[in-house]
């Protein structure tokens, strides 16, 4: 199986994609995966997700996945807890 390639356009649609989804958003958890992938926690205003980045150099990527099952979901915090975040 050979890897998509991304040309600009897929890259430009990518960004404003992200933009759209997951800014602003504060990061609650952060998860190293292996040597070159990393799962992040956010946190925006309508959603709390897992989103994955990989720097792979071949197969370098991004992708929103469902929470690792090894990993805690974390607590409110105090400041939180009066806000319906969605979830």
């Amino acid at each position: 199986m050979s890897m998509q390639q991304v040309d600009f356009t897929t890259m430009i649609a990518a960004v404003a994609e992200l933009e759209a989804e997951w800014l602003p958003a504060r990061v609650e958890q952060a998860y190293q995966r292996d040597r070159y992938t990393i799962s992040l926690a956010l946190r925006t205003l309508r959603q709390r997700a897992w989103l994955t980045l990989s720097w792979h150099p071949q197969a370098a990527a991004f992708v929103k996945i469902r929470p690792h099952p090894g990993l805690p979901t974390p607590l409110p915090s105090a400041t939180n807890s009066a806000i319906n975040w969605g979830d």
